[in-house]
Protein backbone atom coordinates (compact mmCIF):
# COMPACT_ATOMS: atom_id res chain seq x y z
CA UNK A 1 0.00 0.00 0.00
CA UNK A 2 1.08 3.23 -0.87
CA UNK A 3 1.32 6.07 2.01
CA UNK A 4 0.78 9.57 1.39
CA UNK A 5 2.48 10.78 4.40
CA UNK A 6 3.83 14.43 4.33
CA UNK A 7 7.16 12.83 5.01
CA UNK A 8 7.21 11.17 1.48
CA UNK A 9 7.59 14.85 0.33
CA UNK A 10 9.80 16.35 2.32
CA UNK A 11 10.69 19.57 0.03
CA UNK A 12 13.22 22.69 1.12
CA UNK A 13 11.71 25.56 2.42
CA UNK A 14 12.79 27.56 -0.80
CA UNK A 15 10.92 25.79 -3.08
CA UNK A 16 7.87 26.66 -1.27
CA UNK A 17 7.97 30.13 -2.48
CA UNK A 18 6.77 31.04 -6.06
CA UNK A 19 9.20 32.45 -8.42
CA UNK A 20 7.62 35.42 -8.41
CA UNK A 21 8.28 36.23 -4.91
CA UNK A 22 11.88 34.91 -5.54
CA UNK A 23 12.24 37.38 -8.13
CA UNK A 24 10.53 40.37 -5.96
CA UNK A 25 13.92 39.56 -3.27
CA UNK A 26 16.18 39.61 -5.82
CA UNK A 27 14.89 42.76 -7.42
CA UNK A 28 14.82 44.67 -3.82
CA UNK A 29 18.41 43.66 -3.07
CA UNK A 30 19.45 44.77 -6.46
CA UNK A 31 17.65 48.59 -5.47
CA UNK A 32 18.88 48.48 -2.45
CA UNK A 33 22.67 48.32 -3.44
CA UNK A 34 22.04 50.54 -6.24
CA UNK A 35 21.08 52.95 -3.50
CA UNK A 36 23.86 52.33 -1.21
CA UNK A 37 26.33 52.77 -4.70
CA UNK A 38 24.60 56.34 -5.16
CA UNK A 39 24.88 57.37 -1.71
CA UNK A 40 28.35 56.21 -1.38
CA UNK A 41 29.29 57.95 -5.00
CA UNK A 42 27.08 61.39 -3.52
CA UNK A 43 29.07 61.24 -0.06
CA UNK A 44 32.70 60.71 -1.95
CA UNK A 45 31.87 63.71 -4.35
CA UNK A 46 30.76 65.59 -1.81
CA UNK A 47 33.91 64.79 0.05
CA UNK A 48 35.76 65.99 -3.15
CA UNK A 49 34.22 69.04 -3.38
CA UNK A 50 34.83 69.91 0.42
CA UNK A 51 38.33 69.28 -0.91
CA UNK A 52 38.94 71.13 -3.59
CA UNK A 53 36.87 74.09 -1.36
CA UNK A 54 39.84 73.96 1.29
CA UNK A 55 42.78 74.09 -1.45
CA UNK A 56 41.18 76.58 -3.23
CA UNK A 57 41.02 78.87 0.36
CA UNK A 58 44.34 77.78 1.45
CA UNK A 59 45.86 78.82 -2.24
CA UNK A 60 44.35 82.53 -1.37
CA UNK A 61 45.17 82.76 2.45
CA UNK A 62 48.96 81.32 0.75
CA UNK A 63 49.00 83.53 -2.24
CA UNK A 64 48.16 86.84 -0.20
CA UNK A 65 50.90 86.77 1.86
CA UNK A 66 53.73 85.69 -0.54
CA UNK A 67 52.05 88.65 -3.24
CA UNK A 68 52.03 91.10 -0.79
CA UNK A 69 55.71 90.29 0.58
CA UNK A 70 56.92 90.30 -2.95
CA UNK A 71 55.33 93.69 -3.88
CA UNK A 72 57.69 95.18 -0.78
CA UNK A 73 60.24 93.86 -1.24
CA UNK A 74 60.13 95.16 -4.61
CA UNK A 75 58.99 98.47 -3.36
CA UNK A 76 61.68 98.65 -1.11
CA UNK A 77 64.15 97.90 -3.28
CA UNK A 78 62.93 100.54 -5.85
CA UNK A 79 62.96 103.07 -3.20
CA UNK A 80 66.23 102.40 -2.50
CA UNK A 81 67.46 102.71 -5.58
CA UNK A 82 65.57 106.10 -6.21
CA UNK A 83 67.20 106.95 -2.93
CA UNK A 84 70.70 106.02 -3.63
CA UNK A 85 70.23 108.26 -6.84
CA UNK A 86 68.69 111.77 -5.07
CA UNK A 87 70.96 111.73 -2.61
CA UNK A 88 74.95 111.71 -2.88
CA UNK A 89 77.03 109.30 -0.98
CA UNK A 90 78.12 110.86 2.28
CA UNK A 91 81.17 109.85 2.01
CA UNK A 92 81.32 111.56 -1.37
CA UNK A 93 79.92 115.15 -0.22
CA UNK A 94 82.51 114.86 2.79
CA UNK A 95 85.15 113.82 0.45
CA UNK A 96 84.56 116.81 -2.18
CA UNK A 97 84.28 119.39 1.20
CA UNK A 98 87.20 118.86 2.09
CA UNK A 99 88.53 119.36 -1.53
CA UNK A 100 87.32 122.48 -1.89
CA UNK A 101 88.87 123.44 1.77
CA UNK A 102 92.07 122.26 0.71
CA UNK A 103 91.36 124.44 -2.37
CA UNK A 104 90.64 127.26 -0.76
CA UNK A 105 93.63 126.83 1.93
CA UNK A 106 96.28 126.90 -0.74
CA UNK A 107 94.69 129.71 -2.48
CA UNK A 108 95.16 131.62 0.73
CA UNK A 109 98.84 130.20 1.24
CA UNK A 110 99.91 131.58 -2.38
CA UNK A 111 98.18 134.46 -1.76
CA UNK A 112 99.81 135.23 1.51
CA UNK A 113 103.28 134.06 -0.55
CA UNK A 114 102.33 137.12 -2.65
CA UNK A 115 101.86 139.41 -0.97
CA UNK A 116 104.53 138.99 0.88
CA UNK A 117 106.75 138.91 -2.10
Amino acid sequence: MRSNSSADYHLPPSSFFPLQSQLLLLQRRAQQQQQQQQQQQAQQQQQLQQQKQQFSLFNILLFFPVSSLLFLSLLTAAAATTTREAVPDRNSSYKQQQQKQQQQQQQQQQQQRNISF
